[in-house]
């Protein structure tokens, strides 16, 4: 499936959603409060039924782990799907808190 996923961030966190290109629908979203100036929480990852199991959660997750990088941000995932693939993956423990890396 095909997703637009679009940023939008004010003084207190933000989200990632994604839409449907074709009718711009909103599909899912994942969320987070800024809990210092180079801290995030991932605190929501928010799938329909109907779009899990379809890399949609990913997606989000990819565009969460871009962002941090870019703006050279840790994160403190209170999500569990977020928690879960971020301590999955090794390639992606540079963004988790140094707390949260698995030993």
């Amino acid at each position: 499936m095909d997703l637009e996923i679009n940023f939008s961030r004010d003084e207190k966190g933000g989200k990632w959603e994604a839409k449907d290109p074709q009718d711009e629908s909103l599909i899912a979203y994942m969320s987070f409060i800024q809990a210092a100036p180079n801290k995030i929480i991932i605190d929501h990852t928010i799938v329909p039924k109907e779009f899990s199991m379809k890399g949609t959660g990913k997606a989000l997750l990819r565009e969460a782990i871009a962002y941090m990088r870019d703006k050279g941000l840790k994160t403190m995932p209170t999500c569990s799907f977020v928690l879960s693939q971020l301590k999955k993956y090794q390639e992606w423990h540079d963004v988790l808190d140094p707390s949260q890396v698995p030993s």
